[in-house]
């Protein structure tokens, strides 16, 4: 199952969908009742023919057709409400957005709503019911993340096939150029690295990177082994944080426990929406590899989870 913010979508479209079948089970029962009733009127009018007039037995039979077509109106519910509520628990429950789970989520809502509200006009509905209101609630807590995730995942992949990035191990210097004019660039806001070979040249590389554009981020987030982290680094590490928190961005560095490392061996770097998996920050411009961009819900998990375990680097000094 998900956690933190990647459970907030898939928890509220859940929730909304179980507003949306209640809506659905209590609209079937209503119209059910109804066209009972009318079809019991109905009968007695037939056998008391010539006590009830003919223009009584019209409109019943009139009443009745009306309410029986909405009941099987309202049967179209059902299967939508029950797409809505199965994507979105297999989204709850999966490690990955996916834009079409997403997508089938937000056009099953759509589909409700519509019909929903042709039945409510058509047939004797009440727009503000209660039960009116938990379809009206439901479809917007069920839509609104659907739609924007739909979006978002979509972005995703167009990040995950953007062209990639290509070092030439025998241009080191130009490298960092095109680093930082094609990686940086892209990223902005909250920075979060994920680099078991994090050491001191791989901080200087970073200050290399981002020199001149640091007012694009508010913070970096190292995730790293301990093993890379001595004296000469703590040193370099205490000066430079210093100077970015003059300029009014974050750092804080995380040491990794031993018993995860060997669970991670792709580094990556990653904002709040885009995440590529780099080389080694400390040869990032003279190893022979490609930056690629790779799926940002996944690296995302990766990264939150190992940061949630690791500790900060100045608490391991104590």
């Amino acid at each position: 199952m998900r956690s933190g913010h990647d459970a907030i979508e898939p928890i509220l479209a859940t929730a909304g969908s179980l507003l949306m079948l209640l809506y659905t089970f209590y609209y079937i029962v209503k119209l059910s009742y109804s066209s009972g009733f009318y079809s019991a009127l109905l009968l007695v009018a037939h056998l008391n023919s010539t006590i009830i007039a003919q223009e009584g037995i019209t409109n019943l039979a009139a009443q009745y057709s009306a309410t029986a077509l909405g009941l099987y109106m309202t049967y179209i519910l059902l299967p939508f409400g029950l797409i809505a509520l199965a994507m979105s628990v297999l989204l709850l429950f999966s490690r990955s957005h996916s834009r079409m789970g997403w997508a089938a989520v937000a056009f099953s809502s759509i589909v409700i709503m519509v019909v929903a509200i042709i039945v409510e006009a058509t047939f004797g509905g009440h727009y503000l019911t209660t039960y009116s209101l938990l379809l009206y609630i439901g479809v917007t807590i069920t839509l609104a993340p659907s739609a924007y995730l739909t979006v978002h995942t979509r972005k995703e992949e167009r990040t995950a096939h953007a062209r990639p990035i290509a070092i030439n191990p025998d241009t080191p210097y130009t490298n960092m150029l095109v680093l930082s004019g094609r990686l940086m660039s892209r990223l902005g806001g909250n920075i979060r690295i994920l680099d078991m070979h994090f050491d001191a040249k791989a901080l200087e590389n970073l200050s290399r990177l981002i020199q001149g554009r640091e007012d694009s981020y508010k913070s970096f987030m190292v995730v790293a082994k301990k093993d890379r982290l001595g004296r000469e680094f703590s040193a370099d590490y205490a000066d430079f944080v210093n100077e970015m928190k003059k300029k009014g961005v974050g750092f804080e560095l995380r040491v990794v426990p031993e018993e995860l490392i060997a669970e991670q061996h792709e580094r990556l770097i990653l904002d709040d929406s885009s995440a590529y998996k780099i080389p080694p920050l400390n040869i990032i411009n003279k190893k022979s590899e490609h930056i690629i961009g790779v799926n940002y819900s996944e690296a995302r998990s990766r990264f939150d989870y190992l940061w949630s375990k690791s500790t900060k680097l100045e608490n391991m000094k104590q």
